[in-house]
């Protein structure tokens, strides 16, 4: 089913802009608390890619390169954590760990992980939703770990080739376009209502589900088969969109979704239903412009966080409005790399920084919350008659060559999962701001800044 909302101007999912209030810059971050040190262990983390704090207070950690949910309680002492083999005396399936721990490993089996990317917790606390990227489902825990289901393209061993919900039998999913298909699950978030929204950076669109993983709709360019060209949902024929890159995303209490879009540098914000509302924090270059944003979180009261990873690693706080509060930079070092931020019970935030390999719990100062109602003036503008211009002659410099084929060094067997990337040189006379890049016939996203990168997924390559 088409929605009948107007057409914005363009195709994009993350498009069109919305100007914003700006207010001084404070920088009052303050770290309370560290989570996690580098390793392997109870309490340990190995590449943090996502965070989120549950009614409690508990803090739950997407430890990437160890494969696995790590779980913290409030006061930041170590709990639990789950994923394949993740216990050091047990088997070799999906378990759970409290004391005794280690990474886990790639599995496609119910419970298990392959690439663990996000992670998000219902507003109840009794459900915890985690992004599944390589076995192409999302994976639903108990807050204790124990698996509840999955859901994604033909995850039920012996069943059909479209979307399934799987229990007690999964299996790896495949990609996929149609309703409830999912290509690149990326961020993940969870709405007031318990309905679950997931990027898709291959798909190029946001798919909403229903608490217990039936699909509900999905939004982007392009995104109904029989649809045209211009932003749109569906609820049945389904199609990839067709631009957007859309990463981090949050859900205010009132229902709107945030989503953060690197390749356009901004957030933009939909309706519960899909339907595009405008942007912020992005198309400019003075206090509150966020360049490759990378998540997104919203607190009760509309604050927004989001963290940017590209130049000085930093993360933007914005009030209700959105209006800007202060910026943050987490360090000197381009390694924090903040993935993702999320707020805490009462002014804190935890930061996820990947390349420092823990959490860091903020103090948030005061002062970013509802900001004041400001009448602007009525201006009527001159009216000037544009001199006729005639715009000169300019020779660009070419685009670099496509390249067809990157071979690497031969090897019977790829060890790196992930760490492989594509780096792209600007072109002198020109600025590269995105490219294509395909991998064994799969498109891979790509990442715009002072250049063009792409992260490339090894696992499974020939």
């Amino acid at each position: 089913m088409r929605s009948t909302m107007p057409r914005v101007t363009t195709a994009a999912l993350c498009a069109a802009a919305l100007a914003i209030s700006a207010g001084p810059a404070g920088a009052a971050f303050t770290e309370s608390a560290v989570l996690g040190t580098s390793g392997t262990g109870a309490g340990q983390l190995d590449g943090p890619s996502g965070v989120d704090v549950g009614p409690d207070g508990a803090v739950y950690v997407a430890d990437s390169t160890n494969e696995r949910i790590v779980k913290f309680g409030a006061d930041g002492a170590f709990e639990r954590a789950w994923g394949k083999d993740v216990a050091v005396a047990d088997g070799t399936g999906f378990e759970v760990c409290t004391a005794d721990c280690k990474a886990g490993v790639d599995g496609s089996a119910a419970g298990e992980t392959q690439g663990v990317e996000d992670v998000a917790v219902a507003p109840n606390g009794l459900a915890v939703y985690v992004t599944d990227d390589g076995n192409r489902r999302v994976n639903q825990y108990a807050p204790d770990g124990s698996f509840v289901r999955a859901w994604g393209r033909d995850v039920t061993p012996g069943g059909g080739t479209e979307f399934e919900i799987c229990t007690a039998s999964c299996k790896a999913g495949i990609d996929g376009e149609e309703g409830g298909h999912l290509r690149r699950p990326q961020a993940i978030a969870v709405g007031p209502s318990g309905d679950v929204y997931v990027t898709e950076t291959s798909n190029d669109r946001i798919s909403q589900f229903t608490a217990t993983g039936d699909f509900v709709r999905a939004f982007g360019g392009n995104v109904d088969s029989g649809g045209g060209l211009g932003f749109e949902t569906c609820t049945s024929a389904c199609q990839a969109g067709n631009t957007g890159d859309p990463k981090g995303i949050a859900v205010t209490a009132a229902g709107e979704v945030y989503v953060a879009c690197p390749g356009v540098d901004y957030v933009a914000r939909f309706s519960s239903a899909g339907v595009f509302l405008g942007s912020f924090a992005g198309d400019g270059s003075g206090a509150g412009t966020v360049v490759n944003p990378q998540s997104v979180d919203i607190d009760a009261a509309g604050g927004v966080l989001v963290t940017q990873s590209i130049g000085s690693p930093s993360i933007f706080r914005f009030a209700a409005g959105p209006v800007f509060s202060e910026a943050f930079a987490t360090g000197p070092l381009a390694a924090d790399d903040p993935t993702d931020a999320a707020y805490g019970l009462g002014d804190v935030a935890y930061v996820a920084q990947r390349g420092r390999d823990r959490v860091v719990r903020y103090a948030l100062s005061a002062g970013a919350g509802t900001p004041p109602v400001i009448t602007p003036p009525v201006v009527t503008p001159p009216v000037v008659t544009p001199p006729v211009v005639t715009p000169p002659v300019v020779t660009r410099a070419p685009l670099p060559k496509a390249t067809a084929v990157i071979v690497l060094p031969s090897a019977k067997q790829c060890v790196s999962r992930r760490n492989f990337r594509i780096r792209l040189k600007q072109p002198r006379g020109l600025t590269l701001k995105s490219a294509t890049v395909s991998v064994d016939g799969k498109r891979v996203s790509t990442r715009s800044g002072q250049r063009v990168t792409a992260p490339v997924d090894l696992r499974g390559l020939p």
